[in-house]
């Protein structure tokens, strides 16, 4: 069976004769006008025509796999950044207390390890195959990203969600979405197919978090700093080391007052937590166990990995790749550094994308860094060079500011110029293997240069670094 879909840059239906010599006996489709008169009269052939072909993938997928949405208990977590934190976090506690979990999301599936999916949230065919997989290995719940795209093109249709949270919606996609509105009302849309006994956990700090869960049926449980937040989030305390903050939970939550304490560095990943948190609760674990397993919750990777680098500096590797999520970071960084540290941020924009948040993430940078090192990221068919030039018009200030193209060359500046006690941050990648430029992905890990460069025994032994490197 093809089903001929509607992508970004083409149509399934330009590709109905190569499905055929493929072996293709069946055609789902919806633009009929569109394919030839004597494809359509094939006898050997049947075509099904349907008003969306997404929509009829989805529904479709479903039923090769017995919708494992109802074997599992399937939790979303939408939101412009944050998902993949809380999603991981929400993993945790659920063991905790003796679930067995699955994590889709932008890192890839995992039960016991990783495979990577290549999109944040898979298209129906092969997200209802990895569901089905964790059913049949014996997880009893799933959490999974839901990113906008795929609540826009269909891909979580018809699958029944146990619960949802919203971490927050700040400007992104706009390639893709016509406006901060329609990319709002794509997120809600998972808010409004939960069931009206099913939790939804909501930041209410955020401007859109009541539009979110407005008209929803679901069980709505608010969380942040405002007043009339179901759980109150105060008292928060952020170190290098991790976080601690107070819950007051109100009645729909059991009016309790936790004290809490985690690993994990930030004032996002307090509300992270407590997102994910809440949710447990809601769905009746025992509360003390969730407690104790905050306090030992595991950083995910390249969501603010640090590496001690020889040299007394630390390197931290986060993805933040919109403004939102890169200021968020600099005034995590900015709290923790040590008096008479610099902060030293290497990033780019990826090409093909939206192009408003360069300039925006330029003036971010450059005002909560001391030092700002502008490179490539994913640059994919646009000229690095120019997505550089556009972030570098967001600066005002010129002096600490650098352009350097090859993201290697500029990890490495930054290093070199790290003293003891200053932070380099390195945004925009994160956990990710490969950089794409043009068609070709080509592996490139920042994690991997920064601990390459900082082998011991290149520091220690007197030899020169470059030669250890190409060594």
């Amino acid at each position: 069976m093809f089903v001929a879909i509607n992508g970004r840059d083409d149509h399934g239906l330009e590709y109905v004769g190569d499905a055929l010599d493929r072996g293709a006996t069946t055609l789902i489709i919806d633009a009929p006008e569109s394919l030839d008169a004597a494809t359509l009269a094939r006898e050997d052939v049947t075509t099904i025509i349907v008003d969306d072909a997404r929509v009829a993938m989805a529904q479709m997928a479903i039923a090769m796999h017995g919708d494992p949405s109802r074997r599992v208990k399937l939790y979303g977590v939408t939101g412009t950044n944050g998902k993949t934190t809380t999603t991981w976090v929400l993993r945790q506690l659920l063991e905790a207390v003796g679930e067995r979990v699955g994590v889709i999301g932008t890192l890839g599936a995992m039960v016991d390890t990783i495979v990577p999916t290549g999109y944040t949230t898979p298209e129906s065919p092969e997200l209802l195959t990895i569901l089905n997989t964790m059913a049949t290995e014996g997880c009893t719940a799933v959490a999974m990203e839901v990113s906008s795209h795929a609540l826009a093109l269909h891909r979580v249709d018809g699958l029944g969600f146990a619960g949802a949270i919203f971490t927050n919606l700040t400007q992104d996609h706009l390639d893709f979405h016509d406006s901060i509105e329609s990319y709002r009302d794509a997120k809600k849309l998972l808010f409004d197919r939960l069931d009206a006994d099913r939790p939804a956990v909501v930041n209410v700090d955020d401007v859109h978090g009541r539009a979110m869960v407005r008209d929803s049926h679901a069980r709505v449980l608010r969380f942040g700093s405002a007043a009339n937040a179901d759980a109150l989030v105060t008292g928060v305390r952020s170190t290098a080391d991790g976080s601690a903050w107070s819950l007051k939970l109100g009645p729909s939550l059991g009016s309790a007052q936790l004290e809490l304490r985690m690993p994990l560095v930030g004032r996002f990943n307090v509300w992270n937590v407590t997102a994910a948190l809440l949710l447990a609760l809601a769905e009746g674990h025992d509360r003390d166990r969730l407690v104790e397993a905050v306090a030992s919750l595991r950083p995910v990777p390249g969501r603010m990995e640090s590496i001690r680098l020889d040299n007394g500096a630390t390197a931290v590797v986060d993805y933040a790749h919109t403004p939102d999520a890169l200021d968020n970071v600099l005034s995590t960084l900015q709290e923790v550094r040590t008096d008479g540290g610099r902060i030293i941020t290497v990033f780019g924009c990826g090409g093909d994308r939206d192009r408003t948040k360069r300039p925006q993430m330029g003036a971010i940078a450059a005002a909560g860094s001391d030092r700002v090192i502008v490179t490539s990221d994913n640059p994919r068919s646009e000229d690095p060079a120019a997505i550089i030039d556009a972030i570098v018009a967001g600066i005002d200030r010129r002096d600490g500011v650098q352009s350097i193209v090859d993201r290697r060359e500029a990890i490495i500046a930054a290093l070199e110029s790290a003293r003891s006690g200053d932070i380099v941050l390195i945004a925009g990648k994160g956990h990710e293997t490969d950089q794409i430029v043009g068609d070709e992905r080509r592996h490139f890990d920042d994690r991997e240069v920064v601990r390459e460069w900082n082998r011991p025994f290149a520091a220690h032994d007197g030899h020169d670094r470059e030669d250890v490197a190409a060594a």
